[in-house]
Parts: C-alpha cells; sequence; structure tokens
C-alpha cells in the first residue's frame, strides 16, 4: 500500500535523524533588582539554548532557565546537555524521540532544567516535522489564552506601582508579590498601597521560604487577613508539618512551590496535607509531560494549580505556555511575564504575545516561536558548542577574542562562513555516524577511519576540524596536533 503524500510543511519522522545538538550559555540583561526570600536577582539572568537539528533540516529549540538557590546553575545545565545527554541524541531517529527521552533523563541526575529544555526543543522538532503544536503533541490544547499575572519583586517599591500602571494599562490586573525579604511592616505597607491605589487587582503573595519558623504563623496570619487569592510557600521546602500548621490557621488557600518538584513530593504533599494548591513548573518537574501529570494527580486530590516560571525568556516561557493549555486543572493562570516586562531584549524574533492580559497559546507547529540566534548578552555572544562537550566559546561584544584559536566571526568573510556551512551539510549528510562514535569515543582506530573517510571525500584536515571542531577533543584524549597531522597525511 503507497503512503499517502504528506502536506508540503510535514516531514515523515520515521526518516529524519538528529545530526546536530548545538548548546548557548547566555547572560541576559534585566530592567531591575527583583528581591525574593531566598535570594535576589539582578543586572542579568543565566539561560541555556538547545537547538537540534535532523537531516531533513528541521529544528527545534529548548531553554533551561535555572536559578542557582532553587533548581541548579546554568553550568550544571550546560554540561548535562553537551556532554552527558549527546550521546544519546545525535545518529538517532525522530521516531524514537521518546526513547531519546527516558535514555537522557537516566544520563545525569537532578538537571531538571536541562532535561525541560531537551524535552521542549524534541517537542518542537516533533511538532515542526508533523505539523502539529506541541500542545496538540501533549493531548490537545483546552485553553486559547491564559490569564497572566505578573510579580513584583523590586525593593523599590516605587518602580513597582510605576510598573502596576503600565500592567493597568495593558490590561494585566493579576499580580503576585514577593514578600519575605524584608521587613514585615514593608510587607504590609505594600499590601495596602496596592490595595487603595488598584483596587481592581487580584494580588497573590509569595513568600519564597523566607520566613524564619519562629515568626512564620504570626507573619501569614497577617498578610491573609489582607484576603490575597492563596499564599505561597512561607518557610522552607523541608518543613511540611509546618506548612501543614499554617495552613489548618488561615482561611486562605496555601500555594506549595519549592515544597513539591515532582510528583513523589506531590504525593507526600497530599498525604501530609501541607497545601491547598501547587505551583507547577516545568524547569522543577524537568518535563511537560510530567508537569501535565502532575496537575492531574493534585486535581485528583483536590488541589488547585498554578503556572509559575522560573528566570526565563520568551522559549521557555512558550514550551510553559502549551503545557499549561494541554492541562486543563492549571485553573490560576500563569506567571510569563518576564519576556515582557522584565527582560531588556528576548530572544525571540516575534514579541512573546501577550493580548488584554492574556497570553495567547500560538496554533503553528511545535512552540510557534522562532529564536534569533543573533541574539546579544551583557557579556557578549556566546557561540553555540557542537563538539561533543567542549563547551561554549565567549565572544566579547567588541568582537575581540582572547584566543588566537578562535577567530571573530566578524572577521570571517561571507564566502568563506558558506564554504564551512556547504563542508560541515556534506560531512554531516554523508558520515554524521563515523563523526558521532567520534565525538563520544576517541580511540586510534576511529581517528583512522575519519582520516580516510576525509581524504575519500576530498576534504582537508582543516575543512573537517572546521565543520566538527576535533582538535580539542583529540588533544584531550592524548593525541598531539603533529602527530595528529602525520597520520591525516599518511592515511
Amino acid at each position: 500500500m503507497e503512503r499517502p503524500e504528506l502536506p508540503a510543511h510535514v516531514t515523515p519522522i520515521i526518516e529524519d535523524v538528529i545530526i546536530s545538538l548545538d548548546v548557548w550559555h547566555a547572560k541576559l540583561p534585566v530592567n531591575s533588582v527583583r528581591d525574593h526570600g531566598i535570594g535576589a536577582v539582578s543586572d542579568n539572568i543565566d539561560i541555556v539554548v538547545v537547538k537540534l537539528t535532523t537531516s531533513s533540516g528541521a529544528v527545534g529549540y529548548g531553554e533551561a532557565s535555572p536559578w542557582s538557590v532553587f533548581t541548579g546553575t546554568a553550568e550544571a545545565s550546560f554540561a548535562a546537555i553537551d556532554r552527558y545527554m549527546r550521546p544519546h541524541i545525535i545518529g538517532r531517529h525522530l521516531s524514537n524521540w521518546r526513547s531519546i527521552l527516558l535514555k537522557c533523563r537516566d544520563s545525569v541526575a537532578h538537571c531538571t532544567e536541562a532535561k525541560a529544555a531537551l524535552e521542549a526543543a524534541l517537542y518542537d522538532l516533533v511538532g515542526h516535522c508533523s505539523g502539529l503544536s506541541v500542545a496538540m503533541l501533549l493531548g490537545g490544547a483546552v485553553k486559547t489564552k491564559i490569564p497572566l499575572s505578573c510579580s513584583l519583586a523590586n525593593p523599590d517599591f516605587d518602580a513597582d506601582i510605576a510598573l502596576c500602571r503600565r500592567l493597568s494599562q495593558d490590561n494585566v490586573t493579576m499580580v503576585k508579590l514577593k514578600a519575605g525579604f524584608s521587613t514585615h511592616a514593608f510587607d504590609m505597607m505594600r499590601l495596602e498601597r496596592l490595595a487603595k491605589e488598584f483596587p481592581d487587582f487580584r494580588v497573590r503573595v509569595d513568600f519564597n521560604q523566607g520566613l524564619h519558623p519562629d515568626e512564620a504563623l504570626m507573619r501569614v496570619r497577617d498578610v491573609a487577613s489582607m484576603q490575597p487569592d492563596f499564599i505561597e510557600q512561607p518557610v522552607k521546602a523541608p518543613l511540611f508539618s509546618l506548612m501543614a500548621e499554617i495552613r489548618q490557621a488561615i482561611d486562605i488557600p496555601l500555594l506549595a512551590d519549592e515544597s513539591v518538584f515532582n510528583m513523589h513530593d506531590l504525593l507526600r504533599a497530599i498525604d501530609q496535607k501541607i497545601c491547598d494548591g501547587i505551583s507547577i513548573k516545568i524547569m522543577k518537574t524537568g518535563s511537560l509531560s510530567a508537569s501535565c501529570q502532575l496537575s492531574e494527580v493534585a486535581a485528583a486530590a483536590g488541589l488547585v494549580c498554578y503556572g509559575g516560571d522560573m528566570f526565563e525568556t520568551g522559549l521557555a516561557h512558550m514550551a510553559g505556555v502549551h503545557m499549561i493549555a494541554a492541562a486543563p486543572h492549571i485553573t490560576l493562570g500563569c506567571e510569563f511575564y518576564q519576556a515582557k516586562y522584565y527582560l531588556e531584549t528576548d530572544i525571540l524574533e516575534q514579541p512573546f504575545p501577550i493580548e488584554d492580559g492574556h497570553v495567547l497559546v500560538p496554533d503553528a507547529p511545535g512552540l510557534g516561536v522562532v529564536v534569533d540566534e543573533n541574539f546579544e548578552t551583557s557579556a557578549g555572544r556566546i557561540a553555540p558548542s557542537n563538539m561533543g562537550g567542549m563547551g561554549p566559546v565567549l565572544l566579547p561584544s567588541d568582537g575581540v577574542v582572547g584566543s588566537g584559536d578562535v577567530p571573530s566571526t566578524a572577521d570571517i568573510d561571507d564566502d568563506e562562513e558558506a564554504k564551512k556551512d556547504k563542508t560541515k551539510k556534506k560531512l554531516e549528510m554523508e558520515g554524521f555516524k563515523l563523526f558521532t562514535q567520534f565525538n563520544n569515543f576517541v580511540s586510534e582506530s576511529l581517528v583512522n577511519e575519519a582520516f580516510k573517510f576525509g581524504k575519500k571525500n576530498q576534504y582537508s584536515i582543516d575543512d573537517v576540524n572546521e565543520a566538527y571542531g576535533f582538535w580539542g577533543t583529540l588533544e584531550l584524549a592524548g593525541f598531539k596536533r603533529r602527530e595528529i597531522e602525520d597520520n591525516w597525511h599518511s592515511a
């Protein structure tokens, strides 16, 4: 029986092979200080961006958005993807994407942000190849838009009042006040001022574990008297008994955030009755699909769910948007405000879709967004790693590179760049399996095979190095550069 003809934009997934994994680590400038109960953020945020490319040219993107005091570090996320997950990705058929995910999850402990980034990139890739949105791949969208909440965490509250005026103009009338990083009087003053100056706002309060056990009950009771929508995570994550005591003492819903990362945490929270709801974040669960499952179990236990975030760009936001769109029990809105209201510049080519106080859910294939790979950061542009664990190269904003081994991208002639891209494509299409082995396990026999392959196809050793950057891999494995060149010429 003949296979039915596919629409022009749809690639037969079974025939597509993942041939490239690029990873960026970037610092993105932000517009203000943000203080939380467990720490402060200023100047910039750290993210890690993943790009997967298949043999048909399809691409998929994902983002890891860590915070060192909450989930982990960007350096750990980068290493998890670039070193430990890479061997389970390159050369695999996209039709095996679920198996790829399982192997990558088992390849490194923790690093939930890295796992979320990879899963988002795979969903994006499968979506582009199938013509389906990520929400459809998760089971189907039950929402076309999601109410937006914006957090207020500036120690200069006048600056937050100015932000509230901007939000009001944009019809964003839901805010979450970050509390517990200063005095109790400061928290109460801000709540009273919000109630007076923005009476139409719905206010939530999040302590981010900031309260000492000795004062937690008193402070939470006072905050509850202001009748916020809910109060979130007043004390340290492990203090389940105290969370349960606080919940019994107030008539406002108490949400758990840092106390509930995964299904094990949720089942324990349900058993010990520590909360009335949970904040679900893909950077905590490490998975879009697991986040949807978490919301189902929470709802079955009578808990409400909120769509939280970390310090993210529009790319990570959009992964969360599709997850929430496919999760009917996440009903308290989302917190995907940073792309528009916190970052100096987002990394998406088009503005993150916020309209009339809601985030719009795209129905385009994949995540429905396009990443601008030329995004700049306060520390310069950080070039991607596709070098089998060799790591990123930081290119300063002025184009001056400290090491003579790595040329500035500004100095590469367009013709040379085109030649390099052409060479790399040939290598990827004709010999990516060999070079995948080569990047993952360096041996003398594989090196000789690589050299023979290169010479057979009339490539120079510099061509192969430019395409795959293997000088460093070989040298780390104990090969001397002169020996490498001698072996090449004698192959």
